[in-house]
This record gives structure tokens, C-alpha cells and sequence, in this order.
């Protein structure tokens, strides 16, 4: 995918990611901001964990710049460490679980992490593959907990200032060549994705709230936490998945937006959600394969008459997507939509440039431009 960055959404977002999340814990205050299973954390006590882990991170040696790798599915304490690595100036990675040892190794290397965070599931894993690495568990209890890594850090007083041209994350992708890439996000463009993500997924107001089922490692996780970041809604994360029991979840957890691939969905809806109260759900959200006319009358018809789809790339972000919404989808379920505000996609001529846009039914290499596009891939200056 070619990409090319614009400033067609100035002034929508804020300047970096830090200071979307500072304003969003503190207009969260005392309300539910982060939850999951076993942990429920308000905005002001989010806040005040990110910068308790951030401290902890600073007192063992990790600086602005350094990378932190992760090797976890999602949850409260993976995302408030995520958000402490903002807050430093360190940059996260986070691997896929899935891979194999060998390719996980070859990644840390790459990407010089100095610091592993690990759920109880992958420590093991984390532990083996540490060579140079500290390796920190986000367990309570057992070898390098994060309690008694929080309990020798102290606060720091000062971190580093950022900038919107800081370094924001290290996203690994493979995307339509089967070779792993490291996509280079900066503050700007995350704090992009995070503003006109509100476009994505028709979540206009800190009432709303999302469930997260998908790993950090994977471009949708922050295409789907960073717009409720910005809006200052509920995100409730599940690394756990059973049809019946994730019902159950958006029901008991009264979540508005509902985020999942057309596979899932389809597993979901055979589960009899008829079954479930989901009068709280106000937008049902396929992506990352293509709908069907199926699809959209189920959601329709068992989730709420909202639904919403889009296209969104590792490299491109939440403001270069293409986004469709019941109006269109009703005439066209396969449709990909229109481009968000300020956004603007082509396709083009692969052998071209940047102008050789080809007619419409030709096949070409998709273009995207918006403030969220990556700068570039990590040691790959061209």
C-alpha cells in the first residue's frame, strides 16, 4: 500500500496522543473509564496508574525513545501500561502472541526492545525469549509481578515533554505481502486516529462504550481504544471469546458500540442473541473482510438498524479510512463507503505515480491520505 500524509484535518484533534488521554481521564473523572472481568478503573484512577507505571518504567532505565514490547491480549493493566509508555516517551510494540518463538525473538531484536510486558498466559513464552530484556508480569502475584514493579518505582516528578512528532508505536503488520513490516506511528498521527475515529463508529458522546476483543498487537485495537479514548467513553476490554458469553457481557455492561469481523459476527449471531437484552446496543461494526447482504439484515434486525462498516489500514489510521453506514449499506452491502471528513482514498495505477488514478472497476494499489497516515516503516527510510 502506497500512502501519503495531508493536513486536510487540522485543528480536529489534539496535538499528541498524551494530552487526548490526559483530557480524557480528567473529563472521565470518577466514572468507569477502563474495565475488563477483574478490574474496573475510573478515569482519575487510570490516570493515576499510567503515571505510576510510567514512574516504575523511568526508575528501571527505560528512557524516551526506548521500546517496550508487549506479549499480551488486552485488558485493563495492558492498555494503562500502554498509556504509560505515552506519557514517557517510550514507544510500545506489541507482538503477536501467536508467533512462533523465532519470529518473535527476531522481532525483539529488531526492534531493540528493552522491556517485555507479559500476561500470566505468554510469561513463560516472555521469559524464554528474554536475552537483554527485563521481562515484567501483569500478573498480581509471582516472579516479577507488576505490584512489586510498581512498588520499587516512586513517582517521578517530571517526565519528558512530547511532541506531536515523537515516536507513538510500533505497529507490526504484514499487510497484503506476508512479510512482517513495523509501521511507524507518531503522537500526531495516533491522536488523528483517535479524533476522527468518531466518524468510524458513529460514538459521539462519553455515554457510549465499546467492547474490545481483539489483541493489541493488531491495527484494530487502536483503530477501535483511541476513538473512545478521545471521547471520554467506557472501553471494556475481554480477552476471553464464547458467543454466548460475550452476549452476555453487552448486556450486562450496557455497551452501545459493537466492534467485530464478519466471521465472529456470524458465530455471534448463531448464538440466539434474540435471547439478550441489547437495547443499549446503537451501532453494530463489521470490518476487516467484506459484508454481505446476509450479514447486514442479521445485524439490522438482532443488534440495532445502525450499522456500520469500514476500511481502515495498519499504515493509514482512523482519518485516511473509508467508512460506510446503514444508508449506504441497506442499497449496497458490499459497499466500502465514502472517505471520512478531510480524508481521501484512490486507486491507482501500481506502476505509476501518485496521480495515474485509474477508472472506476479497474484493479490497482489503494492510496490513502489523511493525518493519520504513518510516517514510514521502521528502518526503512525509503
Amino acid at each position: 500500500m502506497k500512502t501519503a500524509g495531508r493536513e486536510y484535518q487540522k485543528g480536529l484533534f489534539d496535538a499528541t496522543l498524551v494530552s487526548c488521554f490526559q483530557r480524557a481521564c480528567n473529563e472521565r473523572g470518577d466514572r468507569e473509564f477502563f474495565t475488563d472481568p477483574t478490574l474496573r478503573l475510573s478515569g482519575t484512577d487510570c490516570y493515576d496508574q499510567t503515571i505510576a507505571f510510567a514512574s516504575a518504567f523511568n526508575k528501571h532505565g527505560i528512557n524516551k525513545g526506548d521500546v517496550i514490547a508487549f506479549l499480551c491480549q488486552s485488558s485493563v493493566l495492558q492498555s494503562v501500561a500502554f498509556f504509560a509508555c505515552q506519557i514517557l516517551g517510550a514507544v510500545p510494540c506489541c507482538l503477536h502472541v501467536n508467533d512462533t518463538s523465532s519470529r518473535l525473538s527476531k522481532t525483539l531484536e529488531f526492534v531493540s526492545a528493552k522491556l517485555i510486558i507479559a500476561d500470566h498466559a505468554n510469561l513463560d513464552v516472555a521469559q524464554n525469549l528474554a536475552t537483554k530484556q527485563t521481562v515484567i508480569s501483569l500478573a498480581d502475584e509471582g516472579a516479577s509481578n507488576y505490584v512489586s514493579f510498581l512498588a520499587g518505582g516512586g513517582y517521578v516528578k517530571t517526565f519528558p515533554q512530547i511532541i506531536s512528532s515523537d515516536l507513538g508505536l510500533i505497529l507490526l503488520s504484514s499487510g497484503t505481502t506476508g512479510s512482517p513490516k513495523c509501521v511507524l506511528h507518531t503522537q500526531k498521527t495516533l491522536a488523528a486516529t483517535a479524533s476522527i475515529g468518531r466518524f468510524v463508529y458513529d460514538c459521539p458522546s462519553p455515554n457510549d462504550s465499546v467492547i474490545v476483543t481483539m489483541g493489541p498487537s493488531f491495527a484494530a485495537w487502536i483503530h477501535t481504544v483511541l476513538p473512545f479514548v478521545n471521547i471520554a467513553g467506557r472501553i471494556h476490554f475481554d480477552k476471553q471469546f464464547e458467543p454466548k458469553r460475550f452476549l452476555q457481557t453487552i448486556q450486562d455492561e450496557r455497551i452501545s458500540v459493537v466492534p467485530l469481523v464478519p466471521t465472529v459476527w456470524r458465530m455471534v449471531l448463531a448464538s440466539n442473541p434474540q435471547e439478550f437484552d441489547l437495547s443499549n446496543v446503537s451501532c453494530a461494526f463489521f470490518s476487516g473482510e467484506p459484508g454481505s447482504t446476509s450479514l447486514v439484515h442479521n445485524l439490522s434486525e438482532n443488534f440495532c438498524s445502525n450499522v456500520f462498516t469500514a476500511y481502515l489500514a495498519s499504515e493509514g489510521g482512523n482519518a485516511s479510512g473509508v467508512v460506510a453506514g446503514s444508508q449506504i449499506l441497506n442499497l449496497s452491502p458490499n459497499a466500502t463507503g465514502t472517505p471520512v471528513p478531510g480524508g481521501e482514498v484512490r486507486v491507482i495505477n501500481p506502476e505509476g505515480d501518485l496521480s495515474d488514478t485509474l477508472p472506476t472497476g479497474m484493479i490497482g494499489e489503494v492510496v490513502v491520505r489523511g493525518c493519520s497516515v504513518s510516517p514510514g516503516y521502521l528502518k526503512q527510510p525509503d
